[in-house]
């Protein structure tokens, strides 16, 4: 039985200690954000060529006009949680990018890991496609080197690990999930897909990681993760930042059966921290 994302109430004054640990969080994540270093850096490569920044994994096929590309927010985010906002305390820093696809957040997440102070740190997800599971580790080989696997009988040593596999829902199925997390995990990602509501999904990652924190992405499309987001407010959680990025590719995505097009072009996403930790970091 799953144990859920709180143990017992915090009384009155923790959290209010947590709420006010949590605001300078807020300022701090703000104040990265607006900075110009953001993203390792984003420049202009020429006369009319198309911003780019080092963090970013850019694709040339989607220029400017992706919705995971320099439009968006949610990556800034990523990058500064993973720059300097993860426990510094810990001999380790772990981050679950749960669905990594191509590896787009995920390298935006290992930028910012390579860029912050934590001397060790490790990066998985899980991705079905085995040419995708490729990519991803070819594009993420620059950090270090990258592994992808099929099997957690023998876990690679590398700092990324794109697990070629679908992500589990049950225990039983959840070995290369339970050596990911080891001890718990500082940072979630989950951006999952249309109609991947990820009740199981969820409570699995509550039981094995237990992250610090959460960003959950498509937080406003229905048949999505939103009840995530408002699941873990309703339990006490903090939000630590949300926001809102537009969706270039909302016409292709309607053509192929995802929804409406004005309502699937913004994509909004939320930062969630647990309460405990809101003084740690």
């Amino acid at each position: 039985m799953s144990s859920g994302p709180t143990r017992g109430v915090a009384s009155p004054t923790k959290r209010r200690r947590a709420v006010s640990c949590a605001r300078a969080l807020q300022d701090r994540l703000a104040a990265c954000m607006a900075s110009d270093g953001s993203l390792g850096g984003c420049r202009s490569q020429g006369d009319g060529a198309v911003c780019r920044c080092p963090a970013v994994m850019f694709d040339d096929r989607a220029k400017h006009h992706k919705v995971n590309e320099l439009s968006n927010d949610f990556n800034r985010a990523l990058w500064c949680v993973a720059r300097g906002l993860l426990d510094s305390s810990s001999r380790e820093r772990l981050v679950v990018d749960f669905f990594m696809a191509k590896g787009h957040s995920s390298h935006v997440l290992a930028h910012g890991l390579t860029a912050s102070v934590a001397r060790r740190w490790r990066l998985g997800g899980f991705e079905m496609d085995a040419g995708l599971s490729q990519a991803a580790a070819e594009s993420l080989g620059r950090f270090g080197g990258a592994s992808v696997v099929k099997s957690c009988e023998r876990w690679p040593q590398s700092g990324v690990v794109v697990v070629n596999g679908k992500a589990p829902t049950r225990h039983t199925e959840a070995d290369c999930l339970r050596r990911l997390c080891g001890n718990g995990a500082d940072l979630v990602v989950l951006d999952p897909d249309f109609q991947i509501l990820m009740q199981e999904e969820f409570f699995l990652l509550e039981d094995l990681c237990r992250p610090a924190m959460y960003a959950v992405n498509n937080i406003n499309l229905a048949a999505h993760g939103g009840w995530i987001k408002e699941y873990l407010v309703t339990v006490g959680w903090l939000e630590l930042a949300a926001g809102s990025s537009p969706d270039f590719n909302s016409f292709l995505n309607a053509a192929q059966g995802k929804g409406n097009a004005l309502a699937l072009s913004l994509r909004s996403w939320s930062l969630l921290l647990r309460p405990e930790h809101a003084c740690r970091l």
